[in-house]
């Protein structure tokens, strides 16, 4: 299935993104779980849904096993913003939706400056895919998860993001999202 469904504002097309047992968890509009129910929330959502929208990926972790992905991120429209997590399931060669998750916060969540400085750093190289960046932003002993120190956190950080498939899906999936609420907010 391609994103044109999106495009189109198709939400049965949009549902065939998810996994079977896949489900939506909108931050505004009702939970469906199930292809039925993820259908009925995403019909709901495009026929409310704002004038603009963007997602930005703060970073994605793929399983040992290469079958399951999770992308973490931020989200905004002309009413707000807040957090997303998507995880992804490998079917049949493709990746699935298995679970959406967004919700409303604070564009600071109410933390200092510094470290409102800080995150935008760490955001900023990681959608440049910049490891070293990103390491530079730890202490030299820094443990993240269980890797300990700069290098291995940059190995790591290179590790994760070599999933070209997962990293299209997701670009095309905010993408395609983009321009079904630009088309419904020119046809509302």
């Amino acid at each position: 299935m391609s994103c044109g469904s999106l495009r189109a504002g198709d939400a049965a097309g949009i549902a065939q993104l998810f996994a079977p047992e896949g489900a939506w968890y909108p931050s505004n509009f009702r939970v469906g779980v199930g292809p039925a129910a993820v259908e009925a929330a995403w019909a709901e959502s495009l026929a409310f849904s704002p004038t603009e929208a963007a997602w930005t990926p703060d970073r994605f972790d793929v399983a040992a096993s290469g079958d399951l992905a999770v992308e973490h991120g931020s989200w905004g429209d002309s009413g707000g913003g807040g957090r997303y997590v998507t995880v992804y399931t490998k079917q049949d060669g493709d990746w699935k939706i298995l679970g959406d998750v967004s919700t409303r916060s604070l564009a600071s969540g109410g933390a200092p400056q510094w470290a409102q400085d800080q995150l935008a750093a760490w955001y900023a190289a990681f959608n440049a895919r910049d490891a070293q960046g990103i390491a530079a932003l730890y202490a030299v002993d820094a443990l993240v998860g269980d890797v300990r120190g700069r290098a291995a956190i940059m190995s790591m950080f290179r590790e994760r993001n070599r999933d070209p498939a997962l990293l299209a899906l997701a670009q095309r999936l905010r993408a395609a999202a983009r321009r079904a609420l630009d088309r419904h907010a020119r046809s509302g």
